[in-house]
């Protein structure tokens, strides 16, 4: 995923701004990386909190999934925590800050978009993740702690599928209002008047929304063998 937005974004800025889109798109993943590696990631999994976030010491750096906290005494049928769990909600992590380095691209200096970066994958990302794919108040997916589809009072009903809200509604109103807060780029409206801005590289542009079209066919297609294997009947 990171790879496709650094190429739409580095085709749709200035030649001069290239390496620092870049840069971002790059370090973005890295950031989401140690953020939700240390705390994030038990924000969005960890035992709720009334519903609004998890809260789980061992989550934190991970140290129930190293220590093998989720598996049995052979090391086998782990539960919902494990390494590969927490490598596919990292790189929606990495994600949802990178939509947010589009929305503001060659408007922020670089050392402010990393602190932002952290941020959202360390607290914004993994409370929203709480909320509707960890036990959350709107959740449907083990709701306050109970089972999945428990159709409880505790349990709110809300599916999001592959992301369609979770993800990338988080870091669409994330880099909207950055765009908002920080405004439009330097000398792109002088005297009332627009000055067109030439971007880099239209070729890519359409280049990478071809490859994006295959890559989001995965993870759709992981939570459609979620839903169809055995789980069909819960609906």
């Amino acid at each position: 995923m990171q790879a496709g937005f650094s190429m739409l974004e580095v085709g749709a800025v200035q030649r001069k701004n290239q390496i620092n889109i870049l840069y971002k798109n790059i370090l973005d993943g890295s950031v989401a990386a140690i953020g939700y590696w240390f705390i994030g990631y038990m924000f969005a999994f960890g035992s709720s909190a009334g519903g609004f976030i998890g809260i789980q010491s061992d989550l934190i750096f991970l140290q129930s999934i190293r220590n093998n906290a989720a598996c049995d005494d052979n090391g086998q049928n782990c539960g919902a925590d494990d390494f590969a769990t927490f490598f596919f909600q990292w790189a929606f992590a990495g994600a949802a800050a990178t939509i947010v380095s589009g929305a503001v691209a060659e408007r922020t200096k670089f050392e402010a978009y990393l602190i932002f970066s952290f941020v959202i994958t360390v607290f914004i990302y993994p409370v929203v993740v709480h909320w509707g794919w960890g036990s959350g108040f709107l959740s449907a997916w083990g709701a306050l702690n109970g089972p999945m589809l428990s159709r409880t009072e505790t349990s709110r009903g809300m599916i999001d599928f592959a992301g369609s809200g979770i993800v990338h509604m988080v870091g669409g109103v994330a880099g909207l209002m950055g765009a908002i807060v920080i405004g439009p780029r330097k000398g792109r409206f002088v005297g009332g008047k627009t000055v067109e801005f030439k971007n880099s590289s239209t070729t890519m542009m359409a280049l990478v929304q071809t490859v994006r079209c295959f890559r989001s066919s995965i993870p759709i297609t992981y939570y459609d063998v979620a839903i169809t294997e055995g789980k069909s009947g819960d609906f």
